[in-house]
């Protein structure tokens, strides 16, 4: 978890201390919000265990010239060779789009139980504010799902590490 350094409004104040307070770090918006998904997400795969495969919809956000295509076949891909299965449906939102229905789409299908997750490349696919973002987070969560993303991803070159 990466931390930042607390502003001093945050910190108690204590006038009869004779040194200064000491430097307190707390949780960057990002790194808790990271927190909460991969929570979630292994909660999720907790819960499943072996008893059965983890089934996933890939969800992508068509924006900067992605190619989705390509991505849509590499979480595929990568999604199977954990022997996960992967649904015959894939949610992808047109970029530069000011709403995003496949993405409430995605969450939908998996809030009734089609999938117990959704795949995409990273974070910023996923189209919210960070309060929006950790609502859908906590809803997947009530529901037994999650939201994966593929970790250090470099779209230019096409590599990147596993959830």
């Amino acid at each position: 978890m990466r931390y930042r350094q607390a502003d001093p409004r945050e910190l108690e104040f204590r006038p009869w201390l004779t040194r200064a307070p000491e430097v307190r770090l707390v949780p960057t918006a990002e790194s808790r919000l990271e927190s909460v998904r991969r929570t979630c997400y292994a909660d999720v795969l907790d819960r499943i265990g072996g008893s059965r495969p983890v089934r996933v919809a890939i969800y992508l956000r068509a924006a900067g010239g992605l190619d989705t295509d390509y991505w849509g076949h590499t979480l595929a891909t990568l999604a199977t060779a954990r022997g996960w299965r992967v649904s015959g449906r894939r949610f992808t939102d047109a970029a530069g789009a000011s709403f995003f229905p496949e993405f409430e789409s995605a969450c939908q299908y998996a809030r009734q139980g089609y999938v117990d997750g959704i795949l995409t490349i990273r974070r910023t696919s996923v189209p919210l504010d960070d309060e929006t973002y950790e609502d859908r987070v906590n809803r997947l969560r009530e529901h037994t799902t999650f939201l994966a993303f593929l970790q250090q991803v470099d779209p230019t070159s096409g590599g990147g590490a596993a959830w």
